[in-house]
């Protein structure tokens, strides 16, 4: 399955135009560079070719038109003979072209946006199964010459006397969950 990043890319829409036109508004927006599709009418050219609202136009019939003026594209559109090509960014795929300082490219449109390899490699990693094998070992206390394990045994006074009395006395253990040795955890990387 391919990642996010590599399914933005650029989108070639390509229009006839119907009696009615193409069916689309173009408008430009304060503080960003180029022309937006504003709005994409029901059953057009414009909606049957993929044109979406807020996609940014970037070339149009082949030619960059990023830094034209509003006039400039909409001339550029009512000029064309035949059928009409558009190159559109949609809002994700802009700002990834921004997160990385790229220009967007017509290429782009059947290569996909080159990414660094990195950040590539840095999404197929975002969820990762990891097995831990855990293997439980229990140790049981030797008593070997008044010590447990080699260490001496201490004990106050009068709790030698206790102790030998709770030995015969049989005590409830607590039954400890049988362990298949393996578990299983995701960690998510941030």
């Amino acid at each position: 399955m391919p990642s996010k990043s590599q399914s933005l890319r650029p989108r070639l829409c390509t229009l006839d135009k119907a009696d009615t036109g193409y069916g689309f508004h173009l408008h430009g927006e304060k503080g960003k560079t180029g022309q937006f599709i504003r709005l994409v009418e029901p059953d057009s050219p414009a909606e049957t070719s993929g044109l979406r609202a807020g996609d940014r136009l970037v070339f149009v019939n082949g030619d960059d038109v990023e830094h034209e003026s509003h006039q400039q594209v909409v001339s550029r559109i009512r000029v064309t003979a035949g059928r009409l090509e558009l190159v559109v960014v949609d809002p994700d795929t802009e700002q990834l072209l921004k997160k990385h300082n790229m220009k967007c490219l017509k290429e782009y449109v059947t290569d996909g946006v080159p990414l660094p390899f990195d950040e590539e490699e840095e999404e197929e990693e975002e969820e990762v199964e990891v097995e831990v094998e855990v293997e439980v070992v229990v140790v049981e206390a030797e008593e070997v010459d008044g010590t447990v394990n080699g260490d001496e045994m201490h004990a106050k006074e009068g709790e030698e006397d206790e102790e030998e009395d709770r030995e015969g006395t049989p005590r409830e253990s607590t039954p400890v969950p049988e362990r298949t040795g393996k578990s299983t955890c995701t960690s998510r990387k941030s």
